[in-house]
């Protein structure tokens, strides 16, 4: 069996991630299932920081550019 697994930050679609069976032909059993799962949710978490991290630079270059009209 197959497995796609959406990844979401905050409560937004980034990405899916695909799994294929095991290359001797076995299924991803319930525990890879459980550890997929997690994976992808440590992913949309690390996504989320990133484009806090984005946005907070993004402010500060505004923040400057602001303060340089200003003077």
């Amino acid at each position: 069996m197959a497995v796609a697994v959406p990844i979401f930050s905050d409560a937004e679609l980034e990405a899916i991630a695909f799994y294929a069976p095991h290359k001797n032909g076995t299924d991803i059993d319930s525990d890879e299932l459980s550890l997929i799962e997690r994976a992808a949710n440590a992913a949309g978490g690390a996504y989320a920081r990133f484009k806090a991290l984005a946005l907070r630079e993004r402010v500060a270059e505004l923040e400057a550019e602001l303060q340089a009209v200003r003077v």
